[in-house]
């Protein structure tokens, strides 16, 4: 059965502490960011989601790519989107940014962007 995978549009930006972040933040990611997005596999005879993790491996044109990361996925793929698999997405598709596990420099510049 194949999968119907879709990034689903993000209304709000946050950090991993549930701090709001201005989306000009968008502009500082750069390859080994981590980010999240919530992915849907939108089958008729099964509808799930999942609010995965990535990290940036590739950005061109505004779609950037990601690896998906086993971060609070407890061993289970409930969309059908397996671990270490590459994904691409949009910034609108972002709903956070982790601060405090990307690298120091990107931290600093990320950090001025709270809200």
């Amino acid at each position: 059965m194949s999968r119907m995978l879709f990034p689903q549009d993000s209304r709000f930006l946050r950090d991993w502490s549930g701090q709001t972040i201005s989306k000009l933040a968008f502009d500082e990611l750069q390859i080994g960011c981590i980010v999240r997005c919530v992915i849907a596999n939108e089958l008729p005879d099964h509808a799930a989601w999942e609010a995965l993790y990535f990290e940036i491996v590739k950005i061109k044109n505004g779609t950037f790519w990601g690896k998906t990361l086993d971060t609070y996925r407890l061993g289970e793929d409930a969309i059908g989107l397996p671990t270490n698999r590459t994904f691409t997405f949009r910034k609108n598709h972002i709903i956070e940014i982790p601060l405090m596990w990307q690298s120091s420099f990107i931290r600093k510049k990320l950090s001025k962007y709270l809200m």
